[in-house]
């Protein structure tokens, strides 16, 4: 093994790059080597300043522990901008105000069930969803059907549905309004768009952030995999990106490992 394959550390270079690291970790080598040629050369500084950057570009970091200061000390605005995982739930529009639940209940989606105390999806709603759903998911689902889910033309350009990976998201220049983190939760919000349109009269009146809501928020409710009909399982997780490290609440196909929704929940130190 070579130097350069012993200093390689592609958990944190190429696209695992923390770029508040990265940044950091220049300007700190930038200050050491102006210091040294002050000290000493020019010479000596400019070679200082290469060895560093190298170090940086092989290692993603040219001091020790970088990596977890970032994620303990810088604000957590900042995180957010840099963080390549696009799909967290922080990052949608917060300025939606509707009653989900409501709008399902209205709809004859969900009703309270458990004594009272919960909500489940009623026996009509489940029934028809997954006669869409059997039918829906032999055709893989892209932008343009999301879009449509959204009650937005393909011709919009205030909105854009893009996919990364099994992933889709769908933003405006200033929020991400929907997201989908596998092929079975883009599936069941298509096919769910379909069917409330035809329960819910004001249907078309919500906007697409407002809709966006409304699917997720009944993608809590479904206990079998819309994919590869599985049991549906919700638990608790931290999950790591360049930058942060959060817990979320992931609602995953236990047979097939799609995941339907996360949920980010408090962020850990």
């Amino acid at each position: 093994m070579s130097v350069i394959d012993r200093l390689h550390q592609p958990e944190y270079t190429g696209e695992n790059r923390c770029i508040p690291c990265t940044s950091v970790n220049i300007a700190i080598a930038a200050a050491g080597s102006a210091l040294a040629a002050k000290l000493t050369s020019r010479r000596l500084g400019s070679m200082a300043f290469i060895t560093s950057l190298g170090t940086i570009y092989l290692r993603g970091y040219l001091v020790p522990g970088t990596p977890t200061l970032t994620k303990r000390y810088f604000p957590e605005r900042v995180l957010r901008w840099f963080d390549k995982d696009i799909t967290t739930a922080a990052m949608t529009d917060e300025t939606v105000e509707i009653d989900p639940e409501q709008i399902l209940l209205n709809a004859g989606a969900v009703e309270p069930c458990r004594e009272g105390i919960d909500l489940c999806l009623t026996t009509d709603f489940q029934e028809a969803w997954r006669e869409r759903l059997h039918t829906a998911r032999a055709h893989d689902l892209g932008e343009d059907h999301l879009m449509g889910a959204l009650g937005v033309s393909t011709t919009d350009d205030q909105i854009t549905v893009e996919q990364h990976g099994e992933s889709f998201v769908a933003h405006t220049d200033d929020a991400v309004i929907g997201q989908w983190g596998s092929q079975a939760a883009a599936v069941a919000d298509v096919t769910a768009a379909t069917e409330l349109s035809e329960r819910f009269s004001d249907w078309q009146n919500l906007a697409p952030a407002e809709i966006a809501r409304v699917l997720m928020s009944l993608r809590i409710f479904i206990e079998q995999c819309p994919d590869c009909d599985g049991p549906v399982q919700v638990e608790e997780e931290v999950v790591e990106s360049c930058c942060r490290s959060h817990d979320v609440v992931v609602s995953a196909c236990q047979d097939c490992d799609a995941r339907l929704f996360e949920i980010e929940g408090m962020i850990s130190s």
